[in-house]
């Protein structure tokens, strides 16, 4: 099994949750196997997505859940999902860096601002690595 939980897997979990309706009662265990994780990394997912407001969810005797889809769930499957969310904070950081690299060029002809912008382009980098290092690249 996967347990590796990727913004792929949150948005295939996701939008079949939104794409069975408004209301729809399921047995963890069974999705589990169907997404090939296990049954806490799929439970752990619903409740992130509860947090997130895209879904509440009522937990049955039997071990079954029944999962509401909330208005925010369509909105967000829609724009993109957790993959898009992922690619525009990758490119925002990005561009951040570059400004930062750029303003540090046209800073160091005035030596006032030298250090500052040295500063503030290693803070940029350390983003960026630290990224990286968490996205796996």
């Amino acid at each position: 099994m996967n347990d590796m939980i990727t913004c792929e897997l949150k948005d295939r979990i996701l939008k079949e949750i939104v794409e069975k309706g408004t209301i729809d009662v399921i047995d963890p265990k069974e999705k589990a196997i169907l997404f090939d994780v296990d049954s806490i990394t799929y439970e752990q997912m619903l409740d992130h997505f509860e947090r997130l407001g895209y879904i509440s969810q009522v937990h049955m005797v039997w071990g079954g859940k029944e999962i509401t889809v909330k208005i925010e769930a369509h909105d967000f499957i829609r724009r993109g999902g957790f993959f898009v969310q992922e690619e525009i904070l990758k490119g925002n950081i990005e561009k951040l860096g570059l400004e930062i690299d750029s303003l540090a060029k046209q800073l160091s002809v005035n030596t006032e601002f030298t250090e500052r912008a040295k500063t503030i382009a290693t803070i940029g980098s350390a983003i960026l690595g630290a990224y990286n290092i968490l996205r796996g690249a």
